[in-house]
């Protein structure tokens, strides 16, 4: 069986994108989550979600799991 879960997060800092390229803001989060949690990770941003069904799906079901 396979297990799927979804994490959405949207990242509101003074800093973000400015210490580097976005692809390599990007990139370099999806290897950070890797190593963090030690599975495969896929990144996506809500405007990829092109599919109106599973976008209206995964914004539904997003959740704050830390919030500053």
């Amino acid at each position: 069986m396979m297990m799927c879960s979804t994490v959405c997060f949207r990242p509101a800092c003074k800093t973000c994108g400015r210490r580097g390229s976005r692809f390599d803001d990007f990139f370099g989060l999806q290897e950070a989550l890797e190593q963090a949690t030690g599975r495969s990770v896929d990144l996506v941003t809500t405007d990829s979600l092109r599919n109106p069904y599973f976008r209206t799906s995964v914004l539904a079901t997003a959740e704050d799991l830390y919030v500053r």
